[in-house]
């Protein structure tokens, strides 16, 4: 499956069919835009800068449930948030040349991953581009589903009327409610 999309990004713009596939970022379980992705990837702002050359690449420092940590975010032209990297354990106090990829949280429909999957596809759309099995759980405002290093978060609470506690939802409501890719997340589901 890979192969063929790959094979797709490269030959539709020299046919100039889909100008917008070919600037699409593809994540893979082991490259962002290929870049390497692994539990011991290091990365400064200087490495991104000129990985997402056509983007602007911040960083900074936050806190919340997780430990302190440090992130970087890649913006397009109109300062969307395209994808955010984490490094947990990093405060302003302990700053360091690199950070690891902790988490990595897309989104935005402008990334694309190996299975053909982007932003705003319905769970049906989901489970038709990758076959299971899956992993079905919740996040702290969503519930998430995937498998190996690519999972989805998706919003069932947008499809109903009430806010519901994610917990209270199962695999029978994606299916049922049919609810659209809220994030795509590398390599485990976010929170």
């Amino acid at each position: 499956m890979l192969k063929w999309i790959l094979l797709i990004l490269m030959i539709l713009p020299a046919v100039g069919i889909a100008k917008d596939l070919s600037e699409k970022i593809l994540l893979t379980e082991s490259t962002i835009g290929g870049l390497p992705l692994s539990t011991t990837t290091q990365v400064s702002l200087a490495d991104l800068q000129a990985q997402f050359s056509g983007y602007q690449v911040i960083e900074g420092f936050g806190q919340g449930d997780s430990p302190d940590f440090h992130y970087f975010e890649v913006l397009d032209s109109s300062q969307e948030l395209v994808l955010r990297m984490y490094g947990f354990g990093f405060s302003a106090t302990n700053a360091q040349p690199q950070y690891p990829i902790d988490l990595l949280v897309v989104f935005s429909p402008r990334v694309i991953d190996q299975f053909g999957v982007s932003l705003g596809m319905t769970y049906h759309e989901v489970t038709q581009l990758r076959n299971g099995p899956f992993e079905f759980g919740a996040n702290h405002f969503d519930n998430f589903l995937g498998a190996g290093k690519i999972w989805y978060g998706f919003d069932l609470n947008s499809t109903e009327n009430v806010p519901l506690n994610p917990e209270d939802f199962t695999v029978s409501d994606l299916r049922k409610n049919n609810p659209r890719v809220a994030a795509i997340s590398w390599p485990s589901p976010r929170w």
